[in-house]
């Protein structure tokens, strides 16, 4: 059963990925030039594929509860800080160079 788990995250993860990866390519998305938005958008929605094939391996695949993942978010407060922190230094180091 374990093996079938990785597996099945496996090949959730890498065709998810490589499939919107491929569409952007296809569409004429390049890291060269200068981006549209939309792939920057998609690009950072991929980043969430790995945790979604967890999701999906655990619920129908292993049958394991959620809480199995031992996800601890911790405070709001460290992500309200990260949120004002990380622009705030993008926006310096944009208005240095």
């Amino acid at each position: 059963m374990q093996r079938k788990g990785i597996v099945t995250y496996l090949l959730i993860t890498f065709v998810l990925t490589y499939a919107i990866e491929g569409m952007l390519i296809v569409s004429g998305f390049r890291l060269t030039s200068t981006p549209p938005m939309y792939g920057q958008f998609v690009i950072a929605a991929v980043i969430w594929i790995p945790t979604l094939a967890t999701i999906l391996t655990m619920r129908f695949v292993a049958h394991e509860p959620r809480h199995s993942l031992n996800l601890r978010l911790g405070s709001l407060r460290s992500y309200l800080i990260t949120m004002l922190v990380v622009p705030a230094c993008f926006a310096v180091i944009y208005g240095l160079t």
